[in-house]
């Protein structure tokens, strides 16, 4: 049975090398009633898709076949927030499964459409930008959103020392930060504290800004 699933891993390798590479993940197996569950993963990233490997998939050459192998994926989505393109992987909790069926081209079609269409998604990091907040993602939304009203601001997303940042520069050239921490936001403007809030407060959020911007408007009106 060893032999079988090495090949089967081999088999992945050698028709889906091309996307996996895409991907950054590979082909990993691990046993499980009835017999193998192959996930895909690699340094910090993993694709949302299994392939339950059981049955005539586990015999030896030549009476091995995919058929009959079942696929699952999980569904997950990308939301990318920030003028510099920091990513929040949401699970958005469906998914979808189907039974592998047809000859050996028919079968690795399918899996290369799985793949395509299951992606991949990144594990929290400074380096690649990305949050497993969703409060940080849903934060800046709505703060671009109240912007909107004041012209092309951008807003920006950081981190250091664990602490993520949203931060954007308003039309008085005041510099705004909202510091996430232990399920609280922190807002600053010009380094002086301007209110805390929970992080999932975004009404609070943006009230905050929009009172600031139009107090600031109507104390210096265009001449």
């Amino acid at each position: 049975m060893r032999n079988a699933l090495q090949n089967r891993l081999d088999e992945i390798r050698s028709r889906l090398g091309k996307q996996l590479q895409e991907l950054d993940v590979e082909p990993h197996a691990k046993r499980q009633s009835g017999g193998y569950l192959v996930t895909f993963k690699g340094e910090g990233v993993f694709s949302p898709l299994t392939i339950t490997l059981h049955g005539p998939a586990l015999l030896p050459e030549p009476l091995s076949t995919w058929h009959g192998c079942n696929v699952h994926i999980q569904g997950w989505e990308p939301i990318t927030f920030g003028s510099n393109g920091w990513t929040y992987f949401n699970n958005v909790g469906q998914s979808l499964s189907f039974t592998l069926r047809g000859d050996i081209d028919k079968i690795f079609d399918s899996l290369s459409k799985a793949l395509a269409t299951a992606g991949s998604v990144r594990e929290a990091s400074v380096e690649g930008k990305v949050t497993e907040n969703e409060s940080v993602a849903m934060a800046c939304e709505e703060i671009e959103k109240g912007l909107s009203l004041y012209g092309d601001i951008k807003v920006s997303c950081s981190s250091r020392d664990g602490v993520e940042t949203l931060e954007f520069v308003d039309p008085a050239d005041r510099t705004w930060t909202f510091a996430f921490k232990r399920e609280r936001v922190r807002a600053t403007i010009d380094g002086k504290k301007a209110g805390s809030f929970e992080e999932t407060d975004l009404l609070g959020l943006r009230n905050l800004i929009l009172d600031k911007l139009e107090y600031s408007r109507a104390s210096n009106p265009k001449r």
